[in-house]
Formats: C-alpha cells, structure tokens, sequence
C-alpha cells in the first residue's frame, strides 16, 4: 500500500511551464532537502534523485502552485543505498555499481565509486538547474558521453534572458562541483543555504579544497617549467601515444590536467579509469558503453579504448564483436590471431579464469592454421595454449590430444623457444 499523492511531477511542471521563476524553485528544492535531510540522518543515501522523482501538491484544491502553496514528496527509493559502518552490509547495491539516470547522476557515481549525502546534493543541483533553465545542466550524445562530462565538464553559465539570481546560482554551481569536497557537506548545509536565499540575505559558500588545488597548479607550474614545455611538445607530435603512457602510468588527474590542458585526451584517459572501474566491479557492460561513448565522441582517441573494450567483450562473449574490433587494429587475419592470443593472455593472468582464454586461443589456433598451416610455428604455439586451458577445464581426452599435436610440430622447429618446448614435452610425460 502506498501514499496517494494528487498533484504533478516536477518533471511535468518544468515541461509546462519551460522553466519556473527562482522562488518557486528555492521553495521546491529546499522542501526536498528537508526530505533529504530526513532520509541521511537515518543512514539513507537515495541516489536518483531527479525531477520525476519529485511530485508537488497543492496545500487546497483551490491554490495555484507557489512557494507559499505547495507540498513536495520525494519519492521512489528503489536504488537508494542503506550506508552502514561495514561496506560488505550495505542492503540494495554495492560501490562499484553504476546505478541511477545519468543525466541527475554526481561523478563518483558515474565511476561507480562510493556515494553518499553529498552525491544526493550534486543531483539536487542538477533539477535544481534544470528548474530554472528547462534544460540538464549536462547532455552527451549517449550514456558513456553523458556520464564522462559528469566528471570531467563544467555546466555553462545561465543565460542572462533567464535572469537567473546571482544567490541562487551559486547554491546550483556548489552542489555541481566535480570534486566532493568543494560541495555543500551536508543537505542540512544546502537547505540552510536555500533559506538564506530566500530570506534576501547572502548566500555562503566553502571553497577550501578548490584552494588548495589552485596553489599546487601554482606550485607545479612554477618548479617544472621546462618539463612541462618538453612534454608538450612530445604531446603534440604523438598524441594518441602520449595519452596510452599517461592512462597506463595512472596519474594524478592534476597532473592530467597540466599535461593536456587543450584537447580531449584527458576525456579519453577518464573513460577508460571509468570502464575500468566497472570492469574491476564486473560491470561488464557498463565498462562497454563508456568506452563506446568515448570512441564515438573523438575517433581520434579510439586506439585508447581498444583493449579496455576487448576485455569488456570477451567477459560478456561479445567474441563476434570482440573479432571486428581487434581486427581492425590488426590489420590482417593474423594480426586477429596476434591480438587473440595477447587477449587471452591478459585475462589468463589477471583474471584466474580459463573459459574465455579457451575460445579466444581456439580461435587464433584455428585463424593460425588457416593462414600459415599446419606446421607453423605459432598454430603449434597456440595450440600448446589451448591444451592447458582445457587441461585447467578438466577436458584432460582434448588436452592430451592437443599436447601431442603442439609437441610434434615443435621438435621438428629449428629455432623453437627453448622454455616453451620444454613446458610442452613436460605435458605429454
């Protein structure tokens, strides 16, 4: 059983009315950050927040809809996170889970990071933006461009037609900050800050961490000049290289931003840290759409995406899609065969599993034989490989076979690896 609530979606008033005035929106979103406030205090983070989610009535039948007039109900708590001391207790979803509407979502929940009250406050931010715009503060093409502007873009200004308060505007851009710490801490700190709005007094705003980082930019800056000139210039020659080394050493994002201060490449390295934090959480497939999104927004950058993407496919066997997509970047049916075998290596050794290693070397074993026959040197190799998934899956009758058939192509090889020929002779003994 549940509330009967008569009035309208927040979402349908702004569709109406294309955008409400700065008081009726003050009185809507302090109402919910008194609901929020509620809901944090008993340990309840409700992490999709958004203008659907939000339903006013009228205080009488008779009333139209005004600050003085209204009642707001926060509703659908149906991913909401019950924050405990222990995170192995949480009751609905777990950190790492990439849950909610990604247009109202704060960046570390776009990351799948842990979310607390003051994710709930970024997405307060966000209706509370588009309230008094008609538009989402922001929009990418698709899911993965949407969430990466979350945790990379700035929302634009609002337009002076719209007459927009300067107090309310800087409540809306503290919750919207990127960095969790420069936010309002607390929805008891928001609402007060939306009461003082309202009362016409001045609003105030913490900026301590956005200090700080302003005085390192500063300090690196001035200490390293020389090297940041030299590594420009190596950017700006090879970019796409630049960024693989940059994404794989895994740098502060200070020293990203220094780096790469004019072009998308820091985008493109914060998709795949995205998509690897899904991966790692086995979000598959929401490692797969970020990745996606960030190839389609700049082909430039794609020879970043195309490995984290390879894996993502190979756990959910996408292996048809999977092929197209190391093809392309191997240029030739043995290059498939080359990037296969690097593939199932990777996944051998950092994920402990043998399913998806079996199909990927079965398949550069096959592709191996079709193009350099029966006696190559790396069909037997692969071959060899394939043996000891299977071996590892308990197929001991197929194992053998394919031992002894990597064993006699090998002894026969004039310049076989003497490691990899000793391993094979020690499987068939």
């Amino acid at each position: 059983v549940m509330e009967y609530v008569e009035g309208i979606a927040l979402s349908q008033m702004i569709a109406e009315e294309k955008h409400l005035d700065a008081d009726l929106t003050a009185e809507i979103a302090r109402q919910v950050a008194d609901a929020l406030e509620h809901a944090h205090c008993a340990g309840i983070v409700h992490r999709d927040i958004k203008p659907s989610n939000i339903l006013i009535t009228k205080l009488s039948k008779e009333a139209i809809y005004s600050p003085q007039s209204i009642a707001v109900k926060v509703v659908d708590f149906g991913i909401a996170s019950l924050q405990r001391d222990k995170p192995d207790e949480q009751s609905l979803t777990r950190t790492g889970q990439v849950l909610g509407s990604p247009l109202y979502m704060s960046p570390e929940q776009c990351l799948g990071g842990k979310c607390d009250a003051r994710s709930d406050i970024y997405s307060l931010g966000c209706v509370i933006y588009e309230a008094l715009s008609g538009k989402v503060p922001l929009m990418g093409k698709t899911f993965g461009e949407t969430i990466i502007k979350h945790t990379k873009e700035k929302p634009k200004p609002f337009s002076d037609e719209l007459q927009v308060p300067q107090q309310i505007q800087k409540i809306v851009f503290s919750a919207l900050e990127k960095n969790v710490a420069d936010r309002f801490q607390s929805m008891t700190e928001m609402r007060s800050a939306l009461e003082s709005f309202q009362k016409g007094q001045a609003v105030k705003i913490r900026r301590t961490s956005k200090m700080l980082l302003n005085l390192s930019i500063f300090f690196i800056c001035m200490i390293i000049p020389a090297l940041y000139l030299t590594l420009q210039a190596v950017i700006m020659t090879e970019p796409v290289k630049s960024a693989q080394v940059v994404c794989n050493l895994k740098l502060p994002e200070l020293v990203n931003w220094i780096l790469f201060p004019t072009n998308g490449t820091p985008a493109a390295i914060q998709a795949v840290r995205i998509a690897e934090a899904n991966y790692d959480q086995k979000n598959y497939q929401a490692a797969e759409q970020v990745l996606k999104g960030a190839a389609s927004a700049d082909p430039k950058y794609v020879p970043l995406t195309v490995w984290p993407l390879a894996k993502a496919l190979a756990m959910q066997h996408k292996y048809g899609e999977l092929e197209e997509v190391l093809l392309r970047m191997g240029g030739s049916q043995t290059g498939l065969a080359r990037n296969l075998h690097i593939l199932a290596h990777t996944l051998m050794n950092s994920e402990g599993r043998n399913t998806e290693p079996l199909h990927l070397f079965q398949r550069a074993s096959d592709i191996y034989r079709a193009e350099l026959g029966d006696n190559s040197y790396e069909f037997a190799k692969d071959t060899f490989n394939l043996a000891l998934c299977q071996s590892h899956q308990g197929q001991n009758k197929e194992a053998n076979v394919n031992f002894k058939t990597a064993y006699e192509i090998l002894r026969n090889q004039p310049n076989v690896d003497p490691a990899l020929f000793a391993d094979v002779k020690r499987m068939i003994q």
